[in-house]
């Protein structure tokens, strides 16, 4: 439940100055419609598992699209207790994500994990 909470906190910050609609949520899961610049998009996140056995550190998966073209821009990353860091690797993505969650470990530091890997956004 924290984890939802830190997410619409998360969306509010993306949204800053906009308004937001949350369209869908559950205990794992938020779909929320808002706009970047005006323009509109919509944004999903998916809570994966714990990381560093922290309860309220969390892998985060989820993409995020402008409603005009509808091409996903997926990302990932990993909430620590107030922060959420998101990254996108452009068109390596989805080997790029497997590699962080298997190199990491309950010793490493899983912000320099991702923060140290070529992501593009």
């Amino acid at each position: 439940m924290k984890l939802l909470f830190l997410l619409l906190i998360f969306a509010s910050v993306v949204f800053s100055q906009n308004q937001i609609q949350i369209v869908e949520k559950d205990e794992n899961s938020i779909l929320v419609k808002g706009t970047i610049s005006g323009s509109a998009i919509t944004l999903f996140l998916e809570n994966k598992k714990i990381t560093d056995c922290d309860m309220y550190d969390n892998y985060i998966d989820g993409w995020y699209y402008y409603d005009k073209y509808k091409i996903k821009i997926y990302l990932t990353g990993f909430s620590n207790k107030c922060d959420i860091k998101l990254f996108n690797y452009g068109k390596n993505h989805s080997a790029a994500q497997k590699s962080v969650y298997i190199i990491n470990t309950s010793s490493s530091k899983i912000d320099s994990l991702y923060e140290n890997s070529k992501y593009e956004e």
